[in-house]
C-alpha cells in the first residue's frame, strides 16, 4: 500500500522537563515504530537527566527536548526525513541535534553509510573529497587552517553517518 506522511507529536511535562517534538509516521508499521523509538529515546535520556539533576530544586529552568521535521522524501524505494530537534539543560544554548531518518520502504530497514554510497555509486574517501571541496569553497579561507576542524569531513564513516535521500542525491549532514 502507499505511504502517506503524517505527523505524530511526543508532548509531556514534568517538574523538571517539557517535551515537544513533531515527528514523522508514513503508515509502515516498521518504519513507524523505528521513528518513535528514536523520539522516544531523546525522550527518556532527557527525562533520566532532569530526574538525576533536578534543576528546578537548584533554582533552574526545566530542562527542555523540542523540535521537529523537515526534508521528508517517499517513494516506492526509500523513506526519508530529517529529525531537528534541540535539548537544552540549562546552558548558554540548546545543543541542536540532526538524524537522518532513512529506511527501506518495502522492508522498513534502516537505511545506512554503506546504503547511501551504493546509491550515489561514490566511495567514501571520494565523498569526502567532494565535502572537502565544498567546505573549502563555501569558507572563502584556507580549509587546512588551525581555524577550522578539517577532520570532520575526512573520510571516517563517524564523520557520514548522518544523511537524507531525495530524488536522485543523498546529502551528508
Amino acid at each position: 500500500s502507499a505511504l502517506t506522511l503524517t505527523t505524530a507529536t511526543l508532548s509531556e511535562e514534568g517538574a523538571d522537563y517539557s517535551i515537544d517534538v513533531a515527528y514523522p509516521q508514513f503508515g509502515h508499521a516498521e518504519i513507524d515504530a523505528a521513528v518513535k523509538k528514536v523520539v522516544d529515546d531523546l525522550a527518556a535520556y532527557l527525562r533520566e537527566q532532569a530526574a538525576g539533576d533536578t534543576p528546578t530544586k537548584q533554582g533552574f529552568r526545566p530542562y527542555e527536548l523540542f523540535g521537529g521535521f523537515d526534508a521528508v522524501f517517499i517513494s516506492a524505494d526509500v523513506v526519508s526525513a530529517t529529525l531537528n530537534v534541540a535539548q537544552d539543560f540549562g546552558g548558554a544554548h540548546p545543543l541542536p541535534i540532526v538524524i537522518g531518518l532513512n529506511y527501506d520502504a518495502k522492508t522498513g530497514r534502516e537505511l545506512v553509510l554503506d546504503d547511501a554510497l551504493r546509491m550515489i555509486g561514490l566511495t567514501l574517501e571520494l565523498v569526502s573529497e567532494g565535502a572537502r571541496e565544498q567546505l573549502s569553497e563555501s569558507l572563502d579561507k584556507d580549509f587546512a587552517s588551525d581555524e577550522v576542524f578539517s577532520e570532520g569531513a575526512d573520510p571516517d564513516p563517524e564523520n557520514y553517518q548522518t544523511f537524507r535521500i531525495d530524488e536522485g542525491k543523498v546529502t551528508f549532514i
